[in-house]
């Protein structure tokens, strides 16, 4: 994902700094758990470096899902993140493991700033991500986003604190043995925190599952 018009960071900028993150379904059910650190910083961001980020993911049983390495960046006054959002589904979920990856375009994010909100909402570019296989390159299920457009900015208020957020929301379809099935979503994200909180729902607006901050440590 990238930002517009600004390198901001969608995490803190500290070396040894934490987020968790915790998933659930719609009757509060621990699904999933992300726990990224900063490995590598340089508290300033100048284009072309680099901001290194390790991450875990667990089930509900604390069980590795996945782990690895981010790295975001700034080439001129845009910021770059190479992950989205990848409990947007159970079907995601499950084919998301340490055999498979999720390649696709970038999503664009709107510059934050609490202090200077935008005046009504706009639209702002889809995508299409694909889950496939890092040995073979098969692929399992292929993801389009489109309808993406900011909101408007809110305060929400999570267990790791209260932030001041911009609400993007957004359709996508996931296509899968042949079905493609539709969902909407919605993410909050704020400055030096990325996605505070996301929703998933289905085709008639009930929750599937939604993930929330759970820890913020900007050591």
């Amino acid at each position: 994902m990238k930002a517009q018009n600004d390198c901001m960071s969608f995490f803190p900028t500290n070396k040894g700094a934490i987020l968790i993150s915790k998933s659930y379904d719609a009757k509060d059910n621990l699904l999933s758990t992300m726990t990224y650190r900063i490995l590598k910083s340089s508290h300033e961001y100048i284009a072309g470096e680099d901001l290194q980020i390790g991450f875990v993911m667990t089930d509900a049983k604390d069980n590795v899902i996945d782990l690895g390495n981010l790295e975001a960046r700034c080439d001129g006054e845009s910021f770059f993140l190479s992950m989205v959002n990848r409990n947007m589904t159970p079907d995601v979920m499950d084919l998301l493991g340490e055999d498979t990856e999720l390649v696709g375009d970038f999503l664009d994010y709107p510059n934050i700033n609490p202090d200077s909100p935008f005046d009504g909402n706009f639209a702002m570019n889809g995508g299409e991500f694909t889950v496939r296989s890092k040995t073979d390159k098969s692929e399992f299920m292929k993801v389009t986003v489109y309808n993406r457009q900011y909101e408007k900015d809110e305060k929400i208020t999570t267990p790791a604190g209260t932030f001041d957020a911009s609400k993007i929301t957004f359709t996508f379809d996931v296509y899968k043995d042949k079905k493609t099935t539709t969902y909407s979503g919605a993410e909050w994200f704020a400055d030096g925190a990325g996605i505070v909180r996301s929703e998933t729902r289905d085709s008639k607006d009930n929750l599937i599952n939604y993930t929330v901050l759970t820890i913020l440590q900007n050591k």
